[in-house]
């Protein structure tokens, strides 16, 4: 798993939003972008997952 932390979060709501980039039989990857109240990226990520 990868994170990268673009700002730091402040006081407020934040919102996750997850998709699966590709869905195989024995490994799984998926995006992930964390949002602000004020609608800018505080972190983004992607991880590699064993399917079963």
């Amino acid at each position: 798993m990868r994170v990268d932390y673009h700002r730091a979060a402040t006081n407020g709501p934040l919102l996750a939003f997850g998709q699966v980039v590709k869905l195989g039989k024995t490994i799984s990857t998926a995006d992930t972008r964390i949002i602000d109240d004020d609608d800018r990226l505080v972190a983004s990520g992607r991880g590699t997952y064993l399917s079963t």
